[in-house]
């Protein structure tokens, strides 16, 4: 078992979940705060990637309580609790039926500590809403900086050649094929960008992406 998934069921036993809007016991997030989630799906640009679609805004209350606990408190199962949230948000989004899901990756020491990579899991759950496959085209080589604890300014140096291409999954799957990346929140973009900069070297050529949320205006 990871450090991750034994400090989130310690963390379970000494605090039970309650949603992180109304207290309600037995939930992160409940059925009726979920319903009250704003649908944003309004997309913006970005260099390497064709048209990235928030789900909402990041500063949606009950949204940035639950990503703080996606990434702080080792609590992953929140995204059970979103999933009927992103049933509705994901119907705003044209996708096509042959597009695939690859979650931004982690740093492997980074993931075995927390013990998920909570993009992963988002595209896991996306794709079981929309029936499509997830595949984990790209890698992480380098063991950044969280990107929150770096100034705007100097994110996309930190990232610089933070990805590489899983040769042994990509193999096979057409350089048209297209490719959602998945994140959490989207705000400079940076690492999107990067991850779509490696993807175009390989020759992959439709890169668009979904985030749960945006810090930015659009």
């Amino acid at each position: 078992m990871k450090i991750g998934e034994i400090c989130g069921r310690i963390f379970d036993f000494l605090f039970p979940p309650r949603c992180v809007s109304c207290g309600r016991e037995d939930f992160f997030v409940c059925e009726k705060c979920v319903s009250q989630i704003q649908i944003l799906a309004k997309p913006f640009r970005e260099k390497e990637i064709a048209q990235i679609y928030p789900l909402t805004f990041w500063n949606d209350k009950i949204i940035k309580k639950c990503i703080r606990k996606i990434k702080f408190r080792f609590a992953a199962r929140i995204v059970d609790n979103l999933q009927p949230f992103f049933s509705r948000a994901l119907r705003e989004i044209p996708l096509p039926e042959n597009a695939i899901f690859v979650p931004v990756p982690l740093h492997f020491l980074r993931q075995n500590f927390r013990g998920f990579n909570q993009s992963e899991i988002l595209a896991k759950s996306f794709a079981e809403i929309l029936n499509r496959p997830v595949l984990k085209i790209l890698k992480r080589t380098k063991n950044t900086r969280p990107q929150t604890l770096v100034d705007p300014r100097a994110r996309v140096e930190n990232l610089q050649n933070a990805f590489r291409i899983h040769q042994k999954i990509a193999e096979g799957i057409s350089l048209e094929m297209p490719i959602f990346l998945v994140d959490d929140v989207a705000t400079t973009a940076a690492t999107l960008n990067e991850c779509g900069k490696t993807l175009r070297a390989a020759g992959f050529s439709k890169i668009n992406a979904i985030v749960l949320a945006t810090g930015r205006k659009v």
